[in-house]
C-alpha cells in the first residue's frame, strides 16, 4: 500500500528523476507500481572505488601478520553486524563447516556487534584458535577485509533482498574478494553474468527460509 502511494502516477510541471540502487527495483517499480521507465536511473554516488591491487597486498600481509594469520592459508571472512536478517548464524555455520577442509583454512568476522557473535561461535565445537572475531569501525573496513580470500553475504528469499544492492558486497569487490552468496540478490547475479564469477562457490540456503 505504502510503495503505491509513493510511485503511483503523478502530475508534476518539473522534471522528475527517480533513482534506483539496481536493475531489479527498477524492473520492480515500472513493472508493478507503474512507474515511468523514461525516469529512472540507476543510482552510482554510493559506489566504492576500487582499491589499488598494490594496497591490498600490503594490507592483506601486514594484518594477516598482526593476526597471527599464516599468508597461505584460506580466510573465509564476513563483515557486518549480526542481524537475523544478514544471516548471522548461517554465516558462522558456513565458515566453520568450510574450516574443516583443512588447517589453512581460517575465519575473520569484522563486526561492531562482537558480543552477539560471541554467543552464537560459543554454541559450536570446533578449533576456535582459526576463527577471530574483530572488533572494526566501518571507516576500517576496507583495510581489514583485504586480509579475505572470499566474503559470505548470505541473504533470506525476500524481495528487500531480491531489489537491494548490499554495501557489503561493494566492500568486498573493492578489494577483490571473492564474493559467496546463496542467489538471493538479483544485483550480484547480474554483476557475475557480467564480469564471471571467478572462484565464487555455490552455498547452501540458509535455514528457515520461506519461498519468496
Amino acid at each position: 500500500v505504502i510503495e503505491g502511494e509513493v510511485f503511483r502516477p503523478f502530475f508534476c510541471p518539473f522534471p522528475v528523476k527517480m533513482y534506483a540502487v539496481s536493475a531489479a527495483l527498477q524492473d520492480y517499480v515500472v513493472q508493478n507500481l507503474g512507474g515511468d521507465a523514461g525516469v529512472m536511473y540507476l543510482e552510482s554516488s554510493d559506489l566504492i572505488e576500487p582499491v589499488a591491487p598494490s594496497l591490498v597486498v600490503e594490507w592483506r600481509s601486514e594484518l594477516r601478520g598482526f593476526l597471527k594469520i599464516p599468508q597461505n592459508a584460506v580466510v573465509y571472512g564476513y563483515s557486518g553486524s549480526c542481524k537475523r536478517w544478514q544471516c548471522a548464524q548461517e554465516t558462522v555455520e558456513y565458515i566453520i563447516a568450510r574450516m574443516q577442509d583443512g588447517p589453512l583454512v581460517h575465519g575473520l568476522i569484522l563486526t561492531t556487534d562482537v558480543l552477539a557473535f560471541e554467543k552464537i561461535i560459543e554454541s559450536f565445537s570446533f578449533d576456535r584458535s582459526r576463527l577471530l572475531l574483530k572488533l572494526v569501525q566501518p571507516k576500517d573496513v576496507l583495510r581489514w577485509t583485504a586480509v579475505f580470500d572470499y566474503g559470505i553475504l548470505l541473504r533470506y528469499q525476500d524481495l528487500v533482498n531480491w531489489v537491494s544492492r548490499p554495501t557489503q558486497a561493494l566492500e568486498y569487490q573493492a578489494v577483490g574478494v571473492h564474493v559467496i552468496h546463496n542467489n538471493t540478490v538479483k544485483w550480484l547475479i547480474d554483476y557475475e553474468k557480467a564480469v564471471g564469477a571467478s572462484g565464487r562457490e555455490m552455498t547452501p540456503q540458509p535455514r528457515h527460509v520461506s519461498p519468496s
